[in-house]
Formats: structure tokens, sequence, C-alpha cells
């Protein structure tokens, strides 16, 4: 039986295996099934073996040899998944917009230096950010450090609340995912307890007063949180080996 395919108009193939997929009360489970010929014409399938990872990493890399999924990645990408992405943002000078029920900083929006900052997102709902010392491109060993901003928490998940974020992790809509971060308005710590946000013997809302005042030229990363984690893990995390 020859197969066109939406990839290639002239392609020839023969239909060789089949797989079912059953799924009832939020479980799937897939089988995958050899086609037996009889005769020029008949078809049926024969039995079926439970898909594991294993067999679904060789249909994935045939797929991958015969359809182009790739592209050009820009240097600020550090991991592109099946439906994850993570990326690099230099540090630099952004405006923020802060709304607090505290009179030290209350509401206000300057622009402020920013460290070096690694978001990740995924198709499981999964929007994160941390922090990296240094000009350069991050590696995989790389430390990471807490996000010093409100509305982060402690593991660098980012609190959306009512935030509208972009529906696509493609490596084409970084810009937006970081507009609707520093767009939107940081309203309190996440991250509680004392130094858990910033290093600093004041407390969060009196460090940031003091960057919107205009006190820094650059973000002074002496102020960042450890983490004990390397740019791997964090990695690992958004790209689901941890989920």
């Amino acid at each position: 039986m020859m197969v066109r395919t939406h990839f290639e108009d002239t392609a020839k193939m023969t239909l060789n295996k089949a797989i079912l997929l059953y799924e009832g009360d939020g479980h799937s489970f897939a089988t995958i099934h050899n086609v037996v010929i009889e005769g020029k014409t008949k078809q049926s399938l024969g039995a079926g073996h439970p898909v594991d990872v294993e067999m679904l990493g060789t249909l994935i890399n045939a797929l991958g040899r015969n359809v182009s999924i790739g592209g050009y990645l820009p240097p600020n990408i550090l991991s592109v998944g099946f439906d994850s992405m993570v990326w690099w943002v230099k540090p630099s000078k952004r405006r923020v917009f802060f709304k607090t029920n505290e009179e030290i900083i209350g509401e206000r929006s300057e622009v402020v230096p920013h460290p070096g900052l690694v978001f990740g997102v995924n198709g499981s709902g999964v929007w994160a950010v941390c922090a990296v010392k240094g000009n350069t491109r991050p590696t995989e060993d790389t430390p990471i450090w807490q996000a010093p901003y409100f509305n982060v928490w402690s593991s660098g998940n980012i609190c959306t609340g009512t935030i509208e974020t972009p529906k696509s992790v493609a490596v084409t809509e970084t810009g937006k995912w970081e507009e609707c971060f520093f767009s939107s308005y940081f309203s309190h710590p996440n991250a509680h307890g004392s130094r858990q946000l910033i290093n600093s013997r004041i407390n969060p809302y009196q460090f940031w007063k003091t960057v919107l005042d205009g006190k820094y030229k650059t973000f002074p990363t002496q102020k960042l949180v450890q983490t004990n984690k390397t740019l791997k893990d964090f990695i690992k995390t958004i790209n689901g080996s941890d989920r």
C-alpha cells in the first residue's frame, strides 16, 4: 500500500506498523502492531505490544529523519524540547512596574538595571525564571540564583495571577514572554522568609526602592540568593525530566 505524506508529495511508503491508542478515566495506553500482508490486497494487524519509552524514542527518531522540524536557533536559546523552551536574557536596563500595598514602594514604575536571567516555559503551564551572573552566555554548569523579583516563588515559578500569557512556546515568542513578565505589576514577594528573595539586611520592599531610586548603575549581583543548583537542573525541570 502506497502512502502519500504531508512532507513529500512523491514519497512512496509501505504500511508496516500501526499504533492503537486507548483512553479512558484520565489514563492512556498504546500498543504497536505489525501489519500482516495476506495476498495482494488484504491486510490485518498482528499481535500488539505495549509502547514503552524506548520504542517511542525509536519512532520519534525515525520520524525526525524524514521530516524537517528544525530551524535556526538564536544564540539566546539554551534548550528546546517537544513542548518546552529555555532562553537567556543578557543583563540590561528595562522598565518595571510595581503596585503594592506597602507605602515603601506603593505604585511606581522606573527603568532599572537587571541581572542576567534565564526563562523557561513548557506546555504543562510551567513558567519560571532564575538569575545568572556575568555577561556571557551561560553553560549547563553555570550556577543559578533566585530571581530577585516579586511574584516569583522560591522554586523560580512565576505567579501569573490574571496575566494573559502567550499561547505558544515557539522560539519566535521569547520577546512576548519577556514583555509579559516585565510589563506586569510586581505586587508582593512570593519567596518568604529572611534573605530568601534578596541577600540583604533590608527587606525586599526597601531593596527595590533603592533600585527604583537609581542607586545602582548595574544590578548588584552580590545581593542574589544562592539556590545551590545549576542551569542543567533548571533545564531538566522545564523539559519535564523531574515531572
